[in-house]
């Protein structure tokens, strides 16, 4: 119940945020947006992952809405059957528990602990090892040593649906950086020109590293550069919808004419920028050295 509460908090909290910031909820209903960065995701977690750890993470999604199941009085119940067992072994010698661990789920010991019966690798645990000490085909440190290594193994399948699921979310911010280079291209396609008369066409997208974003358009042709300026104003939408920052100081027009002399200007303010970045940041700057270029002089070109 803590779980679902908490997601509330986080919901109310960004989207109370956005509307009090001006923002307007139905801007941030975008389906294609939804398809576009969530079909890239689930395919290539498909391509990265086998199909066990799928399955596995599948399967482990609706405990996402629960509690640890690790709680006190499991722990509890652990430690008392531990006791039952060896006061057991203590007492009446070790083959006594031959029977318990046989057949637990007839022992009157394990029967007293049902959260630890419904744990089927608790159980499978225990009873394989206690059945190898009965046996006495192994001493002490073989057992440990054992044990030690199908803990690891358990642990390791155990956290790969996690980690698939973090290297799913560690890709997420590209998808989205391509949804939104789409959302601008689309743009674009509402100029009431054809590419014979719009001429070359680059535009160049760049992610800061404090997630701010900057367009810069460069046209050869003036008539095309015009109408471009006058529908800014969509292009602000087109980068805001796919939610990223963006004002009306994020976009740059140019002239191929004069675009050499504003690209010198633009690479050195860029250089001295990322010099102010202190060398123990290395996100910003790998961030600052991202560029994104659209070229749509004949169809489309995205670069990464």
């Amino acid at each position: 119940m803590t779980v679902i509460v908490g997601y509330i908090i986080i919901l109310a909290s960004v989207i109370g945020g956005f509307i009090l910031a001006g923002g307007h909820v139905a801007s941030l209903i975008q389906p294609t947006e939804v398809i576009m960065i969530g079909g890239a995701a689930a395919g290539a977690f498909v391509v990265t992952n086998t199909g066990k750890v799928i399955k596995a993470t599948l399967g482990a999604l609706p405990t996402v809405f629960k509690g640890s199941k690790f709680t006190k009085a499991l722990y509890l119940e652990l430690l008392s059957l531990l006791y039952d067992i060896l006061a057991k072994v203590r007492k009446e010698g070790l083959m006594s528990i031959e029977s318990d661990v046989e057949s637990p789920e007839q022992s009157p010991i394990f029967s007293k602990y049902p959260m630890i019966v419904s744990d089927h690798h608790a159980m499978e645990f225990m009873t394989d090892y206690l059945r190898i000490m009965v046996g006495g085909n192994l001493n002490a440190f073989e057992i440990e040593n054992l044990m030690d290594v199908e803990i690891e193994t358990h642990h390791h399948e155990g956290e790969a649906p996690a980690q698939a699921v973090a290297r799913l979310g560690d890709g997420l911010p590209a998808f989205g950086i391509v949804a939104a280079v789409m959302g601008v291209v689309h743009t674009m396609e509402s100029v009431g020109l054809p590419p014979a008369e719009l001429g070359k066409l680059d535009i160049k997208l760049e992610v800061d590293a404090d997630g701010k974003t900057g367009i810069t358009v460069t046209a050869d042709n003036k008539n095309t550069l015009d109408l471009l300026q006058r529908d800014s104003r969509g292009l602000e939408r087109a980068l805001a919808d796919a939610g990223l920052k963006a004002d009306s100081g994020s976009l740059s027009f140019n002239l191929r004419s004069d675009g050499q002399e504003r690209n010198q200007e633009q690479a050195q303010a860029a250089l001295n920028y990322k010099q102010s970045i202190p060398e123990e940041e290395p996100l910003a700057l790998d961030l600052l050295n991202r560029s994104y270029v659209v070229n749509l002089a004949e169809g489309l070109d995205i670069k990464i």
